[in-house]
Parts: C-alpha cells; sequence; structure tokens
C-alpha cells in the first residue's frame, strides 16, 4: 500500500518539516503529494521558517495551480499579509487578490459561455470553482461560495441527470455547509453509491457525525477499492483510522 508506506518509511525519505518546505519540494518534485498532503493539513504554523518570498512569486507565476496549492499558499500568505514589514504584508495581500482574481476570471468567463450556448457542462466547470474558492476562504466568504456551487448544480438537475461528478459535488458542499441530513438523504438516493468516490464520501459523512463505528465499517469497504484510491484518499484513511 504506497500510500501507507510512505510515512511508514519516511527515515528513508526527505520529509518537509513546514508547509513552505513541502510546497517548494513538491513543485521541484522532490517529494510526492502525500508529504505535501500531510503539511497541508497539519497543525505546525505554515510560516515557522523564514518564507522565500521569490519562491513564492515563481510558483505564483503559474497560471494552472491546482485547488491544493492555492490553499496552502492563501494559508501562508493571510500570515504574511500581518507581517510588520510593509512591502511583506504588501506582496501578501496583492498575491492573494492575484489568486482571487484568476478565479474571478474563470467564472466570468464560464458564466458568459453558458449564456451563449446554454451548455449544461459550464455550469458544471462553475460549480466546482466556487467550491475552490470556499475551500480557500473560511466563514461567511465560504459559505457564500459554497452556495454559489450548490445553486450551479441545482439548476443543472433541474434540466437533466447529474452526471456522478457532479452528484459527488454535491455531497463535498452539503459536507461543507454542515448539513449531513441533507447529505445523507441524497447519499440514499445515489445508484452509484456502492462506487468508491460515494463510500468514501458516506466515510467523510460519518466521520464529521462522530458516527466512528460506521467510519471503519465503510473504510473497510473502501480498501476492495484500494487500487482506484489516489495518495491523498489513502492518506485520509490512514488519518480516519489513526493509523
Amino acid at each position: 500500500m504506497a500510500g501507507f508506506d510512505y510515512f511508514r518509511s519516511f527515515q528513508e525519505r526527505y520529509l518537509p518539516k513546514t508547509a513552505m518546505s513541502a510546497l517548494r519540494a513538491l513543485m521541484e518534485g522532490l517529494v510526492e503529494q502525500e508529504a505535501y498532503i500531510h503539511l497541508g493539513v497539519s497543525i505546525k504554523p505554515a510560516d515557522d521558517e523564514p518564507v522565500d518570498l521569490e519562491e513564492i512569486e515563481r510558483i505564483l507565476s503559474r497560471d494552472d495551480l491546482d485547488l491544493e496549492t492555492n490553499m496552502l499558499l492563501v494559508k501562508i500568505l493571510q500570515k504574511l499579509v500581518k507581517d510588520r514589514d510593509a512591502e511583506t504584508a504588501l506582496f501578501a495581500a496583492e498575491s492573494i487578490n492575484l489568486i482571487e482574481n484568476r478565479y474571478n476570471r474563470r467564472i466570468e468567463e464560464l458564466k458568459s459561455s453558458f449564456k451563449k450556448t446554454g451548455d449544461l457542462s459550464f455550469l458544471s466547470r462553475l460549480a466546482n470553482q466556487f467550491y475552490e474558492l470556499s475551500r480557500i476562504y473560511s466563514g461567511s466568504i465560504s459559505n457564500f461560495y459554497l452556495k454559489e456551487a450548490y445553486s450551479c448544480l441545482a439548476r443543472i438537475s433541474g434540466f437533466s441527470e447529474l452526471v456522478k461528478e457532479d452528484k459527488a459535488l454535491v455531497l463535498r458542499v452539503l459536507l461543507e455547509l454542515k448539513q449531513y441530513d441533507q447529505a445523507a438523504s441524497i447519499l440514499k438516493k445515489i445508484e452509484e453509491r456502492e462506487e468508491h468516490i460515494f463510500i468514501m464520501l458516506e466515510a467523510e459523512l460519518e466521520f464529521r457525525r462522530r458516527n466512528f463505528y460506521q467510519v471503519i465499517h465503510q473504510c473497510a469497504r473502501l480498501f476492495e477499492f484500494e487500487e482506484a484510491l489516489n495518495e491523498g484518499a489513502k492518506n485520509i484513511l490512514d488519518y480516519w483510522l489513526g493509523d
């Protein structure tokens, strides 16, 4: 089980000690995704070493950053906004704006494309953009974007049956909004419920409900799909099972 073995054999590997070093190492290909995920969810402060602003600027120069990278960058930048050095604080604020503006540009493009074509796939991609923004922020801002994502998915369901990926996104949105009963009700109606993506979401639902017996039960079911799980999913399984 490669995902589990990564941490069990960490003595033989380079394992970054901070979120910033994990980000640099990941971008340079020095570590696998597990180390990045581990530092990304760690309670250890992201700025417990001097932050390399040039490195952040280099990473930000890429327009195709994935959600996990953006989440970690914003986490670091939000701390730098409070830096006593005015230039550093300004750089951090402008960098956060850059990330958000990229999302806003894509959102406006998708809205325009849907308006012109009526193609529901644009609504699906729009929902994903709102969901990603919700993961970057917290509190009322996060909830606003989650509700926007849900609204897009509800519009799709009004025209046609949701595809599997959209059903999964609906559940993720409801979990983040803490609408656990609604998520459970929808899960029961999903035809693909026996597929690993929905078993994973059911395990997360039960974990959030603190129904740990059901978490173990769902995780046991997931081991049947070991080859289909990515390393991030395996890492989460380790966390849920306390491994």
